[in-house]
């Protein structure tokens, strides 16, 4: 167990609402999820990124800068599907040399799968489940557990109706149970707001 700090960055809409850069980059370690945006977002999300955590999602885009840690927590389903040549899929779909990469083990997933009580987790409760197993205090900001929007604080409106209206995106998860989840882990203080960080 790692005794630094890390804060778990989300993509919801709600990270514009306060100007947190300073705070934010003061954290040990941050650790961002798929397709953040840094660039004209900095007095929101802060500069700093010590690890891309992602899913191989299908839509996928590396960042610019490429953090010294990426690591990769595809669904259980997914390992499963393509485990006869899961380390070619998995560095098409980052776009990134293997070696490079940290993959959670099958048995991993399963375990976060199983104590959430889902079968195909969101990336963002993924890596909350990951910063719990691995380091002391775990600070989230910037999750947005809406029930029928998949919308990102980068996403244009344009985008957000094509993603929710038209390829019905973000009904693989059962982002109510996700809700749930996450404020338990909020209110047993095993996780704490980044808003609520002294």
């Amino acid at each position: 167990m790692n005794n630094e700090s890390i804060l778990v960055i989300g993509n919801g809409e709600s990270i514009l609402k306060k100007r947190l850069q300073r705070k934010i980059d003061s954290f040990d370690k941050v650790l961002r999820i798929n397709n953040y945006i840094i660039n004209n977002f900095e007095l929101f999300v802060g500069t700093k990124t010590d690890i891309w955590f992602n899913g191989a999602n299908s839509k996928l885009v590396s960042p610019r800068i490429i953090p010294k840690q990426v690591i990769v927590a595809p669904p259980s389903e997914i390992i499963i599907k393509h485990q006869e040549n899961l380390k070619y899929y998995i560095a098409r779909r980052v776009g990134q040399d293997y070696n490079n990469l940290t993959l959670l083990t099958l048995e991993e997933i399963r375990r976060y799968e199983a104590e959430v009580g889902s079968k195909r987790l969101t990336t963002g409760l993924y890596a909350i489940k990951w910063a719990l197993n691995n380091f002391k205090k775990v600070y989230i900001h910037g999750f947005d557990f809406f029930i029928n929007s998949k919308a990102h604080y980068y996403d244009s409106k344009l985008m957000n109706f094509v993603n929710n209206k038209i390829l019905n995106k973000g009904h693989k998860h059962n982002n109510e149970h996700e809700r749930d989840y996450v404020e338990k882990l909020i209110t047993d203080k095993e996780i704490i707001l980044l808003d609520d960080k002294k």
